[in-house]
């Protein structure tokens, strides 16, 4: 594990640097981050995806609000993450990037990995958020399994709150 002098703002750099133009967002609470993500990129498409479930069913017009000055540049799937995986696997898209700001229990985003994971193209980023020790939160466990069986790196970014990058060969 590499920790970076970054924070996850710092993001849009990467992709900018990178010339990645197709990126997905999973949880989005307030659909601050794809807002940020939309911003500052280059980026020429964000799907950001969320099911809006239970109490958090109102936020959903909160990110419809946030991103809508963004055009055809943002696209919100209404969704579980699996679902989305599916349909954008099923359509054969790859993405340059893939951020998984969803459910942080060890089982959840471990099965978000598994599914989004395939979906990143060779030389693109799988990344996320709250890579840390927290009761419940099984963020770093998930991550560095993946990262291990598949002999790559863990990059972390240097806020408490860290997101965490695995770049794919290619």
């Amino acid at each position: 594990m590499q920790k970076l002098p970054i924070t996850r703002y710092d993001l849009t750099d990467i992709i900018n640097a990178r010339g990645y133009t197709r990126g997905v967002e999973i949880g989005l609470d307030h659909g601050y981050f794809s807002y940020y993500l939309l911003k500052h990129s280059n980026l020429t498409m964000l799907w950001s995806v969320d099911s809006f479930q239970g109490k958090w069913a109102n936020l959903q017009y909160d990110v419809k609000a946030h991103l809508s000055e963004f055009g055809q540049r943002s696209q919100l799937f209404l969704g579980q993450s699996n679902k989305a995986a599916a349909f954008f696997r099923d359509a054969g898209n790859k993405f340059d990037f893939v951020y998984i700001d969803a459910c942080h229990r060890y089982g959840s985003i471990k099965q978000d990995i598994e599914l989004w994971a395939p979906l990143v193209r060779a030389g693109g980023l799988l990344a996320g958020h709250d890579y840390i020790q927290a009761p419940g939160c099984g963020v770093i466990q998930a991550v560095d399994e993946f990262a291990a069986a598949a002999g790559l790196e863990v990059q972390i970014t240097r806020e408490p709150w860290a997101t965490w990058m695995i770049t794919f060969p290619g």
